[in-house]
C-alpha cells in the first residue's frame, strides 16, 4: 500500500476548539461576540477616505443649501449615514448638475470633465459604504447618461484640458544622480545618496511607484518597503572570461498598489550591469553597494568575490542571501543618533522623506515641477550618452572600479 501523501485532517469542529484555545481572553472574545446590530464599513486607505469626506461635504452642502423639495417629498439625508434613505434619482441627476457649474479647476475655471465623473462613481461608493444602500443599476444608468447628455452640456460646458506632462530623458537621470552624488545639504549620509539613486533608477527603469519601494504614504507607521528577500543576485557563465561572470539582479516588489495584502500579486524585472562609461546610472552597482554594507550574502564580504570568483563560473547560480538579511529594509531612514547623523538598522525610509530630498535636490539642479513624477516611467536610453554630460565623480569611478564595472588600469 502507497504511503500517504496528505496530512492527515482534524474535524472542523475539533479545529475551531483548538483556534479559540490558543489566543488570549481578549482575542476570545472578538472571535465569539455576537454581530447583531453592528453596521461594518469597508476597511479603506486614507486617501480614499480623504475623496468620500470630500463627497459628503458636497452633498451635505447641496442638500442642505441648494435642493429644492417638492411638496409630496422629504428633505434629502443631509448626512450619509446608516438608516438614511435613497434620495430619489432627480436629486443625484441635480446633484451631479450643480457640481459641474460649481466646481472650479486647477487648469482653468471649469473644472475637468474626468474630475466630475471621478465624484459620481465616488458618490455611488459613499451610499454603499456609510449608508448600506446600493445605488440601483437604473439610478446609475440615468444618471450618467445625463451627464454626458446636451441637457448637461447646457448648464455646465465642462474642461477637457490634461495637465501638461513634463518628459525625462537620459541626460536628465544623469544629471540628477551626479547631482545627489555632490550634495552636501541635503542627503546626511553617503547611504542616502545611494538608496535615492537606487530608488529612482528602480522607478525609471520599471515604471513602478517610489511608494512601493518606500513606507508608503497611506501606510505611515507600517514598516513596509523595500527588502532584500525581493532580490535575487545571479551569477552567469561568461564563456569569454569563465573567471569574470555576468551579474544579474531579479527584483520583485511584492507592495503593488491595489495588491499589497496579496502575496500572490507581484512585479519582477530584470537588471543587468551597464558599461564601463555609463556606469552612475547603473543599478546594479548601488544595489550590490547596499548590499555588501549590509553585509546580506553568505559567504562573500567583498565586491571581489562577486566579479572575481576563485573558481570559475561554469553553471547560473543565486547568490545565497541570509535568512536573518531577507526582512531587512532596504531603503531606511537617516535618523540623528549620538551627536552624527546615521542610517537606522530597522525603521524604513518614509515616503515624504524621499521625496522630499528628490525634490530639494531637484530643484537646486532647476528641474521644474514634480520630480518624481517627471522621472517615473522614465526608460532609460542605454547607449545615448550626450557630450555635456559631467564625468563621472572620483569617488563613483573608485566605486565602480570595486565593483569591477569599470575598467582596471
Amino acid at each position: 500500500m502507497a504511503p500517504r501523501k496528505s496530512k492527515l485532517r482534524i474535524s472542523d469542529e475539533e479545529a475551531a476548539r483548538i483556534a479559540l484555545a490558543a489566543v488570549d481572553e481578549e482575542k476570545r472574545r472578538l472571535m465569539t461576540v455576537s454581530l447583531e446590530g453592528i453596521f461594518h464599513h469597508k476597511k479603506i486607505l486614507q486617501p480614499t477616505l480623504n475623496c468620500h469626506n470630500r463627497v459628503k461635504k458636497l452633498w451635505g452642502l447641496y442638500s442642505d443649501k441648494f435642493y429644492e423639495t417638492q411638496a409630496e417629498e422629504s428633505r434629502l439625508a443631509t448626512e450619509i449615514v446608516p438608516g438614511a434613505a435613497l434620495p430619489p434619482q432627480r436629486a443625484f441627476k441635480e446633484f451631479i448638475r450643480w457640481l459641474g457649474y460649481t466646481l472650479q479647476g486647477r487648469l482653468e475655471k471649469p473644472v475637468v470633465k474626468g474630475t466630475v465623473q471621478g465624484y459620481i462613481f465616488t458618490l455611488f461608493a459613499v451610499w454603499n459604504q456609510y449608508a448600506g444602500v446600493v445605488v440601483p443599476k437604473e439610478y446609475r444608468q440615468q444618471i450618467l447618461a445625463f451627464f454626458h447628455s446636451r441637457d448637461f452640456d447646457d448648464t455646465s460646458k465642462l474642461s477637457t484640458k490634461c495637465r501638461e506632462k513634463p518628459i525625462a530623458d537620459f541626460l536628465d537621470v544623469t544629471i540628477l544622480i551626479l547631482g545627489i552624488l555632490r550634495d552636501m545639504k541635503v542627503f546626511k549620509t553617503q547611504r542616502a545618496r545611494i538608496d535615492a539613486i537606487y530608488a529612482t533608477l528602480i522607478t525609471c527603469l520599471s515604471s513602478e511607484r517610489i511608494g512601493a519601494l518606500v513606507e508608503s504614504s497611506p501606510h505611515r507607521k507600517s514598516n513596509e518597503a523595500l527588502t532584500w528577500g525581493d532580490h535575487e543576485f545571479w551569477a552567469l557563465p561568461n564563456p569569454a572570461a569563465p573567471r569574470r561572470p555576468r551579474i544579474t539582479l531579479v527584483l520583485k516588489p511584492q507592495l503593488l498598489k491595489g495588491f499589497r495584502y496579496d502575496d500572490s500579486k507581484f512585479k519582477m524585472f530584470c537588471l543587468l550591469a551597464e558599461r564601463a562609461d555609463q556606469c552612475e546610472t547603473d543599478a546594479m552597482m548601488y544595489s550590490l553597494v547596499s548590499a555588501l554594507k549590509d553585509d546580506i550574502f553568505v559567504g562573500i564580504k567583498t565586491a571581489d568575490e562577486i566579479f572575481f570568483p576563485e573558481e570559475p563560473c561554469t553553471i547560473a547560480h543565486k547568490l545565497t542571501i541570509k535568512e536573518s538579511a531577507k526582512t531587512m529594509l532596504v531603503f531606511r531612514k537617516t535618523v540623528f543618533e549620538e551627536g552624527r547623523y546615521t542610517t537606522s538598522d530597522t525603521f524604513a525610509m518614509p515616503y515624504g522623506m524621499a521625496t522630499r530630498n528628490l525634490q530639494e535636490v531637484g530643484l537646486r539642479l532647476g528641474f521644474e515641477g514634480e520630480l518624481l513624477q517627471l522621472f517615473s516611467g522614465l526608460v532609460l536610453i542605454i547607449g545615448h550618452r550626450h557630450a555635456d554630460v559631467v564625468l563621472l565623480p572620483p569617488v563613483l569611478r573608485q566605486q565602480s572600479e570595486r565593483l569591477g564595472l569599470a575598467k582596471r588600469p
